[in-house]
């Protein structure tokens, strides 16, 4: 997984221009500036270091041009003096830009770390979708885990961010509910499980052919039959519709 990412309109970002009037409009300096930020906050996500770097590592990635290069980031406000108050010394903190330069932090990526490891556990993704169906338990919308893109997609959602996952802290929820909750919207209420379930035929199969579920004697059914419709033409006249 991807932790960190370089926005795809870099070059027109202001943050570039900024770079651009510290280095005094000079490209090739820009370039190597540049260069060293990407390479800093490279390292910085792949240590999960939440934006933090130490001073020895730009003498690592630019010797001799520590100083020159370093004050020019400064200037442009991609990197500014951070005080380590645990350590009581002086650290280097990256701008963290979504459209610009953006690296994930630790926080970020454990929690996706143990949205993996919840959504692969049949011990719990098995008894939630067989007591929530395939209905969004914020917005009762039926949903369909087999549907990866659209906002109609089944996923796992959870109350407590994934952290030390039972049953009952993970429900299912459409993707557009998750996504929109995951971004910090207010305003969802979470419905109670349903009475009777709705679930889609790719959910049945899948449930009962797991080998966890044939190991703990879990199966599940339609709860309601498809009904036959009598067709329009064969009503006698005057029976109710």
């Amino acid at each position: 997984m991807a932790w960190l990412r370089v926005g795809d309109n870099i070059n027109t970002h202001p943050l570039m221009s900024r770079l651009v009037e510290a280095c005094d409009y000079d490209h090739a300096l820009k370039n190597e500036a540049l260069g060293l930020f990407i390479a800093l906050a490279t390292s910085s996500a792949a240590h999960l270091t939440d934006y933090v770097v130490e001073p020895g590592l730009v003498g690592v990635l630019a010797p001799g041009r520590e100083k020159k290069l370093m004050d020019v980031l400064r200037a442009a406000t991609l990197v500014e003096n951070y005080k380590d108050e645990v350590e009581d010394r002086w650290l280097y903190r990256l701008k963290n830009d979504i459209e610009f330069v953006h690296m994930r932090s630790k926080a970020e990526v454990e929690i996706d770390r143990d949205r993996t490891r919840d959504r692969r556990n049949p011990e719990l993704t098995i008894p939630v979708r067989v007591r929530d169906g395939d209905q969004c338990r914020w917005c009762g919308r039926t949903v369909n885990f087999a549907d990866h893109k659209s906002n109609r997609g089944g996923t796992i959602d959870s109350l407590n961010s994934h952290q030390e996952s039972t049953i009952e802290t993970l429900v299912v929820a459409c993707r557009g509910c998750n996504s929109e909750r995951k971004a910090g919207k207010d305003g969802f209420e979470l419905r109670q499980p349903p009475m009777f379930p709705h679930y889609e035929t790719s959910t049945i199969n899948f449930i009962n052919t797991h080998k966890w579920s044939v190991a703990n004697g879990i199966h599940i059914e339609k709860t309601q039959s498809e009904l036959e419709l009598e067709p329009a033409a064969a009503r006698v006249d005057g029976a109710p519709a």
